[in-house]
């Protein structure tokens, strides 16, 4: 963009792409002339949206508009001498869109006046309605944000498609929310997403729970698994992806019948990629916060070759941070590179790759609870942690995609990723609980690496989607396949107890409990492998039955396969080997929508997904039989609204969401020695209603909302999941302030959420005797204030504050823990930000 004059950055602020010529012509040049013309030089076959970029910056002029509306379109070539009006005209000719002067330097491109309702929804579904970030001084747009108009990785049919045509519960998290909120990990963004509640399991991990269950299905541009979970729920690594190589995160809350086999009914998660971009840009982050939290960011993207046909795009990230309770750290240092080359004028080829070093000194568990399950209220800052603890984790990826347009409306993507990862770590906890009465917590155990844990994981995924027209029908169809493998290896030492017994908490030295491993030989010597292989196919038909009403249908088959393998020794007694096969073969999962739409703006829909998760291990019944795999079934129905061109949506739904074949102990029957045996079944329940709100409500007025409303049963009668609360409420909001003080913008954000009950475990005393059952402290109801302001130093810059935890509300990011303690949410904390874009 040229400039933030009044009526570019309210169209940028509109939700759309900006093409436009350099800051300085843009501030110097005067208005074209009707009559000007323009030595011009476009090639054929350009997407129409490139070639809108082109002569934007020819002609040194801001052309705004939809990238729906240009997608899946070409331009003819233009070269020779043009009037504006003459330029535009050639370059849409036969594309169904038209333009208009909206200031003397800024046209808008956009649909030209449908025939029918039919066409105006194939428009709407054929593209990918984005909203432009602040754009560099360059004129280049450094980032399309994408905020709640379209998502093409979660949708039902897998091609792009308004928010207000899916018969799900999906919200889009846009890099400018992302930005504001200072959104640095994937953690970051859940706990800001409507719907998710999160719960940090050490210093470095934290979980995501929809709908009262975990999330454990995450996914890159729709396809490869990110972070796979292994044998018994054992994560590939510690910590949360970081955002630095993605642009936004698409979350659909329910059941994934199509996409994801092998996961809980609560939700996906999808992180789209960043891609390079035919002009240049660059854009400059860097930050500084609380407890010594700095972190520094350059992102640079542009041309290779002569007319972008060749480009490229680097990101490099150094961050450094301490955390408000003691002792832990955490320094990371990221690059990402990636080139994207047109093969032909239909089809382009994108390859990258990024490498993490991770090195950290982190804490294991947050603070423990007396016996009896209460919080002894430790102060915040209390860390049972030890100096010599390290966590080193090496993270490498490649991938490759490929995009061909196979005619007007079908299109086929391939994707392939290949990742390595190494995890070299030493730490240690305190796993009982404290004695009321002399705040003891008993003896630390720590467990090492004997060399670091590897783990390979290899992905791939094929989509062809379409559309077509039969019997008068308008149809969209969508097929693929997808395949994941992940191996793993790891050895470790384990002492079971080692240095004095902790006597009070309060006089925790971390002095008084050396590295074991100078002292004495371990307890427990682990060697272990493991293989996960899991591999499916969709098929999705949509069918417009006329103006009003289209249906859905669609199935995934899947299959996976776990393997694990290896052996254990005790105080140099080498114990059973452990062998074991789990997995389920050629399960299928339906899905089924419904879709009326009532007026323009308003939609309803009803929904059915299933979906399927595989046990860890073979349970059996007492007769012998295994139990299949849990089914996780979600109906939904509700309304969706869509306004301001597509830039604000709403929601409104009503959900029931059941997993199934859940095995329960069998006490009467299970014989002793068996752990495998004996089981029966239940089921847990979910069901509620949730409210979203989001985009633009008001010229420069964004709006992130969401609130959700949910009760839980959980399987056997047991304590209902506290990671969803009954109430939820999510709101973030940001503002550019009007007249004289137009160089500011102010926002904040609340997250609120009722009490719920803590979870039923069984306490023991510091020598694991006299145990009993327990219900662990629950969480009180709180609600969390952040705030931001920032100021446009220039076109080029803007520093921002933000205060986080403005009433220091005191809470806990740990609900449904398995462990007898809890982790406090941050404290009151402070971050300055500075933005750069050239």
């Amino acid at each position: 963009m040229t400039s933030r004059a009044p009526g570019a950055a309210l169209l940028c602020l509109l939700g759309m792409s900006v093409a436009s010529g350099t800051a300085s012509a843009a501030s110097e040049d005067p208005a074209p002339a009707a009559s000007a013309r323009y030595a011009l030089n476009i090639r054929a076959g350009l997407p129409l949206e490139d070639a809108l970029q082109d002569l934007a910056r020819q002609t040194r002029v801001q052309l705004v508009f939809f990238s729906q509306i240009t997608a899946g379109r070409s331009a003819p070539a233009l070269t020779g001498d043009y009037t504006l009006t003459a330029a535009l005209t050639r370059l849409l000719d036969g594309s169904g869109l038209t333009f208009r002067q909206v200031n003397e330097r800024t046209f808008e491109v956009r649909q030209a006046p449908a025939r029918s309702p039919r066409s105006q929804v194939t428009a709407r579904t054929n593209g990918d309605a984005r909203r432009s970030a602040p754009s560099p001084a360059s004129g280049d747009l450094m980032e399309e944000v994408q905020v709640v108009a379209t998502v093409e990785q979660l949708a039902a049919t897998r091609v792009p498609t308004p928010l207000r045509e899916i018969p799900q519960s999906v919200s889009v998290i846009s890099s400018e929310q992302i930005r504001q909120q200072n959104a640095f990990d994937l953690a970051d963004v859940m706990r800001n997403a409507p719907g998710i509640a999160t719960r940090r399991t050490s210093s470095l991990d934290e979980d995501a729970w929809s709908r009262a269950y975990q999330v454990n299905s995450y996914h890159v541009d729709g396809g490869g698994a990110l972070k796979p979970t292994l044998y018994g729920g054992l994560d590939v690594y510690e910590g949360t992806p970081d955002l630095s190589e993605f642009d936004r995160v698409e979350v659909l809350r329910g059941s994934d019948a199509l996409f994801t086999g092998n996961s809980n009914p609560g939700g996906t998660v999808s992180l789209v990629r960043k891609r390079p971009r035919r002009t240049s840009a660059v854009e400059i982050s860097a930050t500084l916060g609380s407890w010594n939290n700095r972190r520094i960011e350059l992102d640079a993207t542009g041309p290779l070759m002569k007319e972008g046909a060749l480009r490229g795009r680097a990101d490099a990230v150094y961050a450094d941070r301490d955390y408000f309770f003691d002792r832990a750290h955490l320094e990371r240092k990221r690059v990402f590179g990636a080139l994207e080359y047109d093969v032909t004028s239909t089809a382009t080829v994108t390859a990258g790759g990024s490498y993490q070093w991770d090195d950290a000194l982190p804490v294991s568990d947050g603070l423990p609870l007396y016996q009896d399950g209460s919080d002894p209220h430790f102060p915040r800052s209390t860390s049972l942690s030890f100096d010599w603890a390290y966590y080193h984790t090496r993270v490498s990826e490649l991938y490759a995609q490929y995009r061909q347009q196979l005619a007007d409306d079908w299109s086929l993507r391939i994707n392939v990723t290949i990742g390595r990862t190494t995890v070299d770590t030493g730490s240690a906890r305190f796993s009982a609980s404290v004695d009321p009465r002399t705040l003891s917590a008993g003896v630390p155990a720590a467990t090492f690496t004997l060399r670091p844990d590897r783990f390979i994981t290899d992905s791939a995924d094929l989509t062809l989607t379409g559309a077509f027209d039969w019997l008068g029908l308008h149809g969209q169809l969508a097929a693929g396949g997808d395949y994941t493998r992940v191996r793993g290896w790891q050895v470790h030492d384990s002492y079971l107890g080692f240095g004095p017994v902790l006597f009070d908490v309060r006089t925790f030295d971390p002095a008084n409990y050396p590295d074991p491993r100078g002292t004495r030989t371990a307890d427990l010597t682990t060697d272990f492998w493991a293989k996960l292989e899991q591999y499916g196919a969709f098929l999705s038909l949509r069918v417009d039955l006329n103006e009003a009403w289209s249906v859905t249908g669609g199935g995934r088959v899947a299959t996976d396969v776990t393997r694990v393998g290896g052996r254990a020794l005790f105080s140099g007694v080498e114990l059973q080997p452990l062998s074991t096969n789990r997995g389920a073969t050629g399960v299928v999962t339906p899905y089924g929508a419904l879709l009326y739409r009532i007026s323009e703006h308003l939609s309803w829909y009803a929904s059915y997904a299933d979906v399927y998760l595989s046990h860890n291990g073979t349970p059996m019944r007492a007769d012998g039989s295994f139990i299949g795999p849990k089914h996780g079934v979600n109906l939904e129905t509700g309304l969706k609204g869509a306004w301001r061109e597509g830039t604000l949506n709403g929601s409104l739904s009503v959900y029931q969401t059941a997993q199934g074949n859940v095995p329960l102990s069998d006490r009467a029957n299970s014989p002793p020695g068996l752990s495998n045996c004996c089981f029966v079944t239940g089921e847990a329940r979910s069901r509620g209603a949730e409210i979203e709100v989001d985009g633009e409500l008001a010229p420069g007025w964004l709006v992130g909302s969401g609130y959700t409303f949910n009760l839980h049963d959980a399987a056997g009668g047991g304590i209902p999941v506290t990671s969803s609360p009954r109430h939820l409420l999510k709101i973030w909001t940001s503002t550019a302030l009007p007249g004289a003080l137009s160089a500011w913008t102010v926002g904040g954000s609340v997250r609120a959420q009722t009490a719920a009950r803590g979870n039923l475990l069984l306490a023991c005393d510091a020598q694991f005797q006299n145990c009993r059952p327990t219900e662990v402290v629950g969480q009180r109801a709180y609600a969390v204030l952040d705030l931001r302001a920032a100021f446009e130093i220039n076109p080029s810059w803007e520093v921002a504050l933000s205060v986080n935890n403005v009433l220091d509300k005191r809470y806990y990011l740990s609900q449904n823990t398995p462990a007898m303690n809890v982790w406090y949410g941050d404290p009151r904390n402070f971050m300055l930000r500075i933005d750069a874009s050239f």
